[in-house]
């Protein structure tokens, strides 16, 4: 009788147990683009189309690539994360990578996007240095990865998926957490899905950079609300298009009045010069926007590159 009524008991309590409501588990991460994951605090995205930039300039892009990879990746001594950064790119068909850019690269905060086929890229188990912790399952085929004390600049947290992966310097793991993991989804920069490489940036960021190095120019972005630009293969050469979007229309036309009397003056009055000249730029005013059109050649870019 006293076994019988123990195993009462239990069975009792085990009920009781079961109707109490347990918390759901937490919700895998609903990501629906490549641009879901790049969180809204980024000052400039670029987005580069990996196979059309290599066909376009061949072995010139991989290697500025590897030099932007090894500038990122700033310890010596830490060879492995180069190679899953490396070979994440090789696997690659689109990369975005977002910044805040600072002085140096190397003091810039950022985020890397990879779309492409990453099945068996990652392992369970990342050599570096310094080393990265055991993954954590966030459901949805979702693997996250974190390592302690990294330069500013360099990876410090990782997400990765079959078909996606997304890389983060220190200051980025609360945004990513908060764009990934619980899925706020604060307006975020977005460069345009199209060319060989597109950028989206903020115009106060753009105007500091270009002050730094052409004063001039840097008035151009003065009442501007947008900056995109695109690089497209327009045979035989390339062709940078920048679209810079203002307030007021009123503003709009004073800079390219200003921007055409500066092209003629470049060109010249000399026949030669200036019939060669308008080929290479080329600018358009439409209401509130001006678009500025320049052809370079893949030797010019390779030559920018090595500067």
């Amino acid at each position: 009788m006293r076994a019988a009524a123990w195993f009462a008991c239990v069975a009792l309590s085990g009920l009781a147990c079961a109707t109490e409501r347990l918390p759901p588990p937490p919700s895998a991460p609903q990501l629906q683009s490549s641009t879901d994951w790049i969180p809204p605090d980024l000052d400039a995205v670029v987005r580069v189309d990996v196979p059309r930039t290599r066909a376009t300039l061949g072995p010139l892009a991989d290697r500025l690539f590897f030099a932007l990879i090894a500038t990122w990746v700033s310890r010596s001594d830490d060879h492995a994360t180069r190679e899953l950064l490396a070979a994440l790119v090789a696997r690659s068909n689109a990369v975005w990578v977002g910044a805040r850019p600072a002085s140096r690269f190397e003091l810039s905060d950022n985020v890397w996007v990879f779309r492409g086929r990453f099945r068996d890229v990652v392992p369970n188990t990342l050599r570096g240095a310094p080393a990265w912790k055991s993954p954590t399952d966030l459901g949805a085929l979702i693997r996250r990865y974190e390592r302690d004390e990294t330069d500013r600049a360099s990876p410090a947290v990782l997400y990765v998926q079959p078909e996606r992966a997304v890389v983060g310097s220190r200051a980025e793991i609360d945004a990513l957490e908060r764009r990934i993991e619980r899925g706020v989804r604060d307006r975020a920069l977005q460069a345009p899905e199209r060319g060989l490489v597109s950028l989206a940036a903020r115009v106060e960021v753009v105007q500091r950079e270009v002050q730094l190095r052409a004063p001039p120019i840097a008035r151009v972005f003065e009442g501007a609300v947008s900056v995109e630009a695109i690089v497209e293969r327009r045979e035989p050469d390339l062709e940078l298009t920048v679209d810079v979007r203002y307030a007021d229309v009123g503003r709009a036309q004073q800079v390219a009045a200003a921007v055409t009397s500066v092209l003629r003056e470049g060109a010249g009055e000399d026949s030669v010069k200036g019939a060669a000249e308008p080929q290479r730029f080329q600018l358009q005013s439409v209401e509130r926007s001006v678009t500025l059109r320049i052809r370079f050649s893949a030797q010019e870019l390779a030559a920018l590159a090595t500067l």
